[in-house]
């Protein structure tokens, strides 16, 4: 294993910035209490409020591009109240835990498209961002607009739309690990049309440094996207996006490398239509399509070592979604939404051993269910200075029934300068197909599950500073989570003939302070200092007993740090690029070590990464220009463990060029 020796600490940061969603325009990132930006997540309505309900931050592809980001996962460590664990080397599975819930509680969208696994789930690992316009981050519940999985928040990637003249870019990097990476794209517009693609590949030897045991990570991603808009009449969009990875782990479950060729294959693909026209000039209909699969494979056979038995495993997700909604905007920022949602879950999973005596196949399952929902929505503003938001929504699920979630929410400017707002719900998390319909030798579903629900309520106030330089915001929340389901020893289930390993037995309480300031005190620079404090406690662990149990009374939820803060400092370079600084700690959380099955805490750690993109050559007749990039991660060479037994990467270093040209 090489490391490439570290550049020299330069003190610089590009803060997040936000997005208009209609046409992109570059600002400065944060929670839309903060800056006001225009975040379609929040209320699925390009609408900015003078003084919003919602806590949600933007995260613009300029300043993606700025950091070095390349993973989704990267760009989500610095968003107040996110917690992001990798369980070891590059691509290895990444779990995110926003205000302390659990990680199958965000709903994750490509461009409108869940790709969540049935149930919640999702592998962080490999979600890139090339090719990406925004991610926007809502935290808190919002099962209202987005049905189940929106108990903590919702994360939203939007691929560019083009606009302009036509331009290209090509970057490519490497360095430590053996990494590699290559990154193209295309964008541009003609008339009232807009596209763009892009197309990646990420590669890394991993962190194991031994010929015996592969630890590699390959990653290929494809995206496109077109869209007609017509001024005044409508607009029509279709984006897809394709990635395949696979994951070479030589560890077992408790992080220790014993095997030689195991290995995790993902290939996923979304497409999305969304549209929408004016009947007339105060009336909108708007209609949302997608189709988002997902294939995994795990393969673990024998590798001519210690181990002569070994397994192979299939899994496969697949989801459809229709929604049809019509706004009516009664009045300049009042708008009331009223809609219908459809969505259509397959998983698929199958198995096999495998011997010196051949493969044996295991189970096979194919289970599916239905969701219908309506829900409507009416955010109304008063004078420029208030704004309300009002939703309910009703699903029917043709595995566990109705379903109802309401929200509220108010914002008030009471200063000027200062806005305070406050907002409460409920929201709730289907189980996931196995959970309701599993039939093997060790899994046995409960079709009579019922979802994962929580309660939410939460206030903030935002600060102007003087001067413009800056503002500063805090966030108080509280989440209250009941009938999480839990897996036990095989069980009747009452009121009928059948038994089952899971059932709604255990219950949480999460709650805490999300603090922010941000300051741009010189033109172009700028900082931005977070702070989270999140008190994870469970209040009922079900079936679960013992001082080193996942659910212990009183005790704290697994993998929650208890605190999270990050400092960020961004400067130009001249006129030529910027450099960046970003200063991240994660506090102690509570684990398992999975060698002796005992509960601990793990340390806390700091990290300190580095990033920059200098122009070198540039042309004067036509846009075209060639930059040097960098990005440092884990400058000082930390040893640590996000998670218990799984050692994580140390110093890191990528270095190369990015050509942009004119087309």
């Amino acid at each position: 294993m090489s490391r490439l020796p570290l550049l020299p600490a330069l003190a610089s940061l590009v803060p997040a910035a936000s997005l208009a969603a209609q046409q992109p325009a570059p600002a400065t990132s944060g929670d839309t209490a903060a800056l006001r930006p225009v975040v379609v997540t929040a209320t699925r309505l390009p609408v900015p409020q003078a003084a919003p309900t919602a806590t949600a931050t933007v995260i613009t592809g300029a300043e993606l591009r700025a950091r070095g980001v390349t993973h989704v996962l990267d760009a989500l460590r610095d968003v107040p109240g996110a917690a992001v664990l990798q369980g070891g080397s590059f691509g290895s599975n990444t779990s995110l835990f926003l205000r302390g819930g659990d990680s199958k509680y965000t709903q994750v969208l490509v461009d409108g498209v869940p790709v969540n696994q049935a149930g919640g789930a999702f592998n962080w690992a490999n979600l890139t961002v090339d090719n990406v316009e925004r991610v926007e981050i809502l935290r808190g519940p919002a099962s209202v607009l987005y049905g189940s999985d929106a108990v903590s928040g919702v994360v939203q990637v939007f691929t560019k739309r083009g606009a302009g003249r036509p331009r290209a870019g090509l970057a490519v990097r490497g360095g430590s690990y053996g990494s590699v990476e290559g990154e193209g794209e295309a964008s541009g517009s003609v008339g009232n049309l807009g596209w763009s693609a892009g197309a990646a590949h990420y590669a890394s030897d991993g962190i194991v440094d031994s010929a015996d045991f592969d630890n590699r990570y390959r990653n290929a991603s494809a995206s496109a996207t077109l869209r007609y808009a017509a001024p005044g009449r409508g607009d029509l969009s279709v984006a897809a996006r394709g990635q395949r990875a696979r994951y070479h782990f030589p560890t077992n479950g408790s992080g220790r490398i014993v095997d030689r060729n195991a290995f995790r294959e993902d290939e996923r693909a979304t497409v999305g239509v969304d549209g929408g026209a004016f009947l007339r000039r105060d009336v909108e209909l708007r209609v949302q399509g997608g189709l988002a699969g997902l294939t995994g494979r795990n393969d673990d056979r024998p590798d001519g070592g210690t181990r002569n038995t070994g397994s192979v495993s299939y899994d496969g997700t697949t989801r459809r979604n229709a929604d049809v909604r019509a706004n009516w905007y009664a009045a300049p920022g009042t708008v009331l939404t009223l809609g219908g949602d459809y969505r259509h879950t397959m998983f698929r999973s199958a198995d096999s051993s495998i011997s010196a005596t051949g493969i044996r196949p295991g189970s096979r399952t194919a289970p599916r269910r239905d969701n219908r929902a309506l829900y409507g929505q009416l955010l109304a503003e008063a004078g420029g200075r208030a704004t309300l938001t009002l939703g309910g929504r009703y699903d029917d699920n043709s595995a566990f029934g109705a379903f109802r979630t309401v929200r509220a929410g108010a914002g008030v400017k009471v200063l000027d300068g200062t806005r305070l707002r406050v907002a409460a719900g409920n929201a709730f998390r289907e189980p996931t197909l196995p959970e309701n319909f599993a039939r093997s030798a060790f899994e046995r579903g409960n079709d009579g599950l019922r979802p994962e629900r929580t309660r939410s309520v939460e206030a903030g106030v935002e600060q102007a500073l003087p001067l413009g330089l800056g503002t500063v915001s805090g966030t108080w929340f509280l989440q209250r989570f009941r009938d999480v389901i839990q897996y036990g020893s095989l069980a009747p289930v009452a009121g009928t003939a059948d038994s089952s390993n899971y059932f709604n037995v255990a219950a949480a309480n999460a709650g805490g302070v999300e603090l922010e300031a941000r300051f741009a005190p010189v033109r172009g620079v700028a900082s931005t200092l977070s702070y989270t404090h999140v008190d994870t406690r469970v209040t009922d662990p079900g079936f679960q007993t013992g001082a080193n149990a996942t659910f212990v009374r009183g005790g704290r939820l697994l993998r929650r740090p208890a605190n999270l803060a990050s400092l960020a400092l961004t400067a130009p370079v001249v006129d030529r690029g910027t450099v960046s600084a970003r200063v991240s700690y994660t506090g102690r959380r509570d684990d398992i070590d999975f060698n002796t099955f005992a509960r601990g805490t793990l340390p806390s750690y700091v990290l300190l990464n580095l990033a920059g993109e200098v122009t070198v050559l540039r042309r004067a007749d036509r846009p075209g220009s060639v930059a040097l990039t960098f990005r440092a991660d884990n400058v000082l060479d930390r040893e640590y463990q996000a998670l218990y037994g799984f050692r994580a990467p140390g110093a890191t270093l990528l270095a190369g060029l990015r050509i942009d040209a004119g087309l």
